[in-house]
């Protein structure tokens, strides 16, 4: 993305939680550095992007910084994001967001690929998951 002159009317916000993994891909880094190179605000999502219990991901999305934080995400205009693979190579696996026989389980049961943390099948529709309701960022739906 070429850098373009200081825009106040342009936020780039991040849309899923974060994880650490030896990937050199990280949601925050890509937000931070698409809002650098657009001259905008950056606003990162600080929190995890899967929690250990859906209690703890309910109780978290309560928090006001939080609430705040998904207002502003979907007031969005527009939406940037990619398509992931979730074999035992891809950026997904080595977050260390789920173990290799987990991913290998979902995809035996049709899932395909990931968008914003989230699964997808082979038509692109949302594929359910044991990580669906712990997972900190917006649905597929909300997209």
């Amino acid at each position: 993305i070429p850098r373009l002159r200081h825009d106040r009317n342009l936020t780039v916000v991040q849309l899923s939680g974060s994880s650490i993994g030896t990937s050199d891909f990280s949601p925050e880094f890509c937000t931070s550095l698409m809002a650098n190179r657009l001259g905008a605000r950056c606003i990162n999502l600080l929190a995890p992007a899967i929690v250990s219990t859906d209690e703890l991901h309910d109780e978290l999305m309560q928090e006001p910084m939080l609430v705040n934080q998904f207002r502003i995400i979907r007031a969005a205009g527009k939406v940037i994001f990619g398509i992931g693979d979730i074999g035992p190579e891809s950026t997904y696996a080595r977050a260390g967001i789920s173990d290799a026989d987990a991913l290998a389980g979902m995809i035996d049961q049709g899932a395909l690929g990931v968008i914003i943390g989230r699964f997808i099948d082979a038509r692109g529709a949302p594929f359910a998951t044991p990580l669906d309701g712990r997972t900190v960022g917006i649905t597929l739906d909300e997209l």
